[in-house]
C-alpha cells in the first residue's frame, strides 16, 4: 500500500511538472514523494525486525528523525527553487 501511494504522488507531481515545466520543482517533489522509502532503507540498515535494546531503539529513532527532516528540507527547498526564480524575475525585470 505504501509503494502504491508513492506512485500516486509521483503521477500527481508529474502532472504539476508538465503544467509548470520546471525541472527542479519535479526533483523536489520526487524527493518528497519517495521519502517514505527512507524508512525502509533505515529499517533494513538497523535490522529493526529483531529485538532491540532501549539504547538501540533510541539510536534508530534519532537516526530516522534526522534523516526524515533532512529529506523534507531538501525536498522543500529544491521544489521551491522555481518560485524563487519567478519572483526574482518579477522584481528584477518589471513589465511596467
Amino acid at each position: 500500500m505504501l509503494l502504491y501511494q508513492n506512485f500516486d504522488l509521483t503521477g500527481l507531481y508529474t502532472i504539476a511538472f508538465q503544467l509548470l515545466g520546471d525541472f527542479w520543482m519535479l526533483m523536489g517533489l520526487l524527493v518528497l514523494a519517495f521519502s517514505p522509502m527512507l524508512y525502509l532503507a533505515l529499517g533494513a540498515y538497523f535490522s529493526i525486525t529483531r529485538p532491540l535494546t532501549d539504547k538501540a531503539i533510541t539510536r534508530v529513532m534519532i537516526s530516522i528523525n534526522i534523516a526524515s527532516q533532512v529529506v523534507a528540507v531538501v525536498g522543500c527547498f529544491t521544489g521551491k527553487l522555481p518560485y524563487v526564480k519567478v519572483w526574482e524575475n518579477i522584481i528584477l525585470y518589471p513589465t511596467s
